[in-house]
């Protein structure tokens, strides 16, 4: 089996608790938070395509750009099948209603 290391993030929908198996050289089998994750670890992740274990929505998996030497997951809905201009309704920072 190729050595691999896990990194656990949750769906966006349905915020249901997901892991991203990330096989690599150095993969020692250990488990990961999509927030902070190592640089060691970070600069493996390859930008792919998953369905959420809960809702089977589609997710992107790619690295969140961020501060130097901080590299989050970032899992966000799919929207490459929907019309142009709806993958913003879910890039919004929170809850919008007053």
């Amino acid at each position: 089996m190729k050595p691999y290391d896990t990194i656990m993030y949750y769906c966006p929908v349905c915020h249901k608790r997901n892991e991203h198996v990330l096989y690599h050289p150095r993969g020692k089998n250990e488990f990961y938070h999509a927030t902070n994750i190592p640089s060691k670890i970070a600069v493996q992740i390859v930008p792919t395509s998953v369905n959420c274990k809960g809702c089977d929505r589609p997710i992107d998996i790619c690295l969140e750009d961020a501060p130097v030497r901080q590299y989050n997951l970032l899992a966000r809905v799919d929207c490459s099948n929907q019309p142009a201009g709806m993958d913003s309704w879910y890039d919004w920072g929170g809850d919008t209603n007053p």
